[in-house]
């Protein structure tokens, strides 16, 4: 009912006073407000006077017109003025929220089994046994026996006898002899040149490069409007669409220092080497081997060999084979088959259905509510006293009497 009756006041105020200004704050809530309607408005209950009041009165006073033959004092109205004031007030909004829940369901499933089972079967065994027989046999062994026997043998005795002859020994003796050659040899003369080169240089030089900065993604809202609801007599505050766009990042400045290649020409010297043959006499020594005969005594030994016959006894060894009759047990295997009957578990595998409880993930909205303030203008009307525009005497020049 408060709502109400705000509302019949601002629509018969907004008839009154027709103005765009007001009826965008009144409808579009407190960002379509215009500045200078939600500035402080002052106290306008008290009137001014815009004239200078005359010696005799006490109070400000207009100069009277021509009409009047006495100084009148300035006569008063009341004016009327719609202010726009901030009011804060709480809203309430839907919102939904998404929740996870576990959702149970049945699941069938074969599950298999390993059983086992008694098997009853009968195989031969080996059963082995070790016998012994007499084995006669004829076994050789050496007899060995040592004998002497006269043995003889000749030996020769050296005889030793020095004599001595004559032996001629050549030597040579070394003669020498300077003599002189006529030699030709090769001499290099330098010739120095002088000539100009391309010479590849450079130097490094600073380069200030821009990069271009990287593309993101943004996210920008479209601007939102006020709508009046009739139906809860407020203004509800549509927010705009949001969407995504391309903004590239500023632009990157880097510096870096490049080798700037350059020709420059360059005087180089070079030599080069001419041959010239020139002749010498080079001394030179000749060497030669001149023989020498002398003769002298060598002495030398002469053998002579004598023989003679000696005696000595040698040993030899007599070897004679017995014959010697022997026995042995020797041992042998003998095999007999034994029926043995033996029990096993064989495995087998079965199969039977389970049921088990499983859940999955189910996606739900929730809904809740949300409150939010919003600030709005409200319209106000207040009162102030102007001057009028007709004129009165005043019965006493120091008192202003207002207008009724």
């Amino acid at each position: 009912m408060k709502n109400a009756a705000w509302v019949s006041i601002i629509v018969t105020l907004a008839l009154t006073h027709a103005g765009s200004s007001a009826t965008a704050g009144l409808f579009g809530g407190y960002s379509c407000c215009p500045a200078q309607s939600c500035a402080p408005c002052g106290d306008y209950t008290a009137g001014k006077t815009c004239c200078p009041a005359p010696s005799c009165c006490p109070a400000p006073a207009c100069p009277a017109p021509s009409c009047c033959p006495a100084p009148a004092c300035p006569a008063y109205k009341t004016v009327y003025e719609t202010v726009w004031e901030k009011q804060c007030h709480t809203c309430c909004k839907t919102v939904y929220d998404h929740v996870c829940e576990q959702v149970p369901y049945c699941h069938t499933k074969l599950v298999f089994e390993t059983c086992y089972k008694d098997c009853c079967f009968t195989y031969c065994k080996p059963c082995f046994q070790t016998c012994y027989k007499d084995v006669c046999f004829t076994k050789c062994h050496p007899c060995r026996q040592t004998c002497y026997k006269d043995v003889c043998y000749t030996v020769c005795k050296p005889c030793y006898t020095t004599c001595y002859r004559d032996v001629s020994c050549t030597t040579y003796k070394t003669e020498t002899q300077n003599c002189t050659r006529d030699e030709c040899y090769t001499v290099c003369k330098p010739i120095v040149e002088k000539k100009m080169v391309p010479v590849c240089c450079g130097e490094w030089q600073n380069v200030t490069e821009t990069v271009p900065g990287a593309l993101m993604d943004q996210c920008q809202c479209d601007p939102g409007h006020w709508e009046y609801d009739p139906c809860t007599c407020c203004c509800m505050y549509h927010a705009g669409c949001c969407h995504v766009v391309k903004v590239q990042c500023p632009p990157t400045t880097c510096c870096r220092r490049v080798w700037v290649e350059k020709t420059v020409q360059q005087e180089v010297c070079t030599t080069r080497y001419e041959s010239e043959v020139k002749h010498c006499q080079v001394p030179y020594t000749v060497c030669r081997q001149v023989p020498c005969t002398t003769t002298h005594k060598e002495a030398y030994t002469v053998c002579n060999c004598t023989q003679q016959v000696c005696h000595k006894t040698v040993p030899y060894t007599v070897c004679t084979w017995q014959t010697e009759v022997c026995h042995k047990q020797v041992p042998y295997c003998t095999c007999s088959w034994t029926k043995e009957v033996c029990h096993k578990q064989i495995p087998y595998c079965t199969c039977h259905k389970v049921c088990e409880t499983c859940y999955r993930t189910h996606m739900r909205c929730v809904p809740r509510t949300v409150q939010y303030t919003e600030t709005t203008c409200v319209p106000r009307t207040v009162c102030r006293q102007v001057p009028c525009n007709t004129c009165q005497t005043c019965e006493k020049p120091a008192c202003p009497t207002p207008c009724h």
